[in-house]
């Protein structure tokens, strides 16, 4: 790559997870950005903007920098472009996920870490077998739907 070619990267943040030290936060993830080499054309708020797919398609970035996978879709962002979390600190892209810094794997027949699909989108692992949903996932599954339900019967009351 020349040095007329800069790696462009959108800062995706969502500050409702990280409450009152979300500037903070913002602040680590543009140096995190500038010490991996990228420069930063924006920092979205997903909290406003959930689905990032309009930026994407017109900015076109190399890299979508977040604080971790429950602050933007995973699974849409990483069919557009590659996602790089700090906590852990691993890219995730179309070809697998890979631990950055410290975290990085010692051998590469070392397994991949064990992750669950949830509510940020993450898929398993292309080489993982499927699993069918257990019990644990049901226990944190159903409290999650009674909640959003109960908030929805509640504001539709007040309206």
């Amino acid at each position: 790559m020349s040095e007329d070619e800069a790696c462009i990267a959108i800062i995706a943040i969502r500050p409702s997870l990280c409450g009152e030290v979300a500037r903070l936060r913002e602040k680590q993830l543009e140096r995190y950005a500038a010490r991996l080499g990228y420069t930063v054309l924006a920092i979205i708020d997903t909290d406003v903007i959930p689905d990032l797919w309009m930026p994407l398609t017109k900015w076109r970035p190399d890299a979508v920098i977040t604080l971790a996978e429950a602050h933007i879709q995973l699974a849409e962002v990483t069919r557009m472009c590659d996602v790089i979390t700090s906590s852990p600190e691993a890219l995730h892209s179309r070809d697998g996920y890979e631990l950055l810094g410290d975290n990085r794997r010692t051998s590469p027949d070392d397994p991949l870490p064990q992750r669950i699909p949830g509510a940020s989108g993450l898929a398993p692992h292309p080489g993982a077998p499927p699993r069918a949903a257990t019990t644990e996932d049901w226990t944190r599954l159903v409290p999650a739907i009674l909640g959003v339900l109960q908030a929805r019967d509640e504001s539709a009351r007040k309206t």
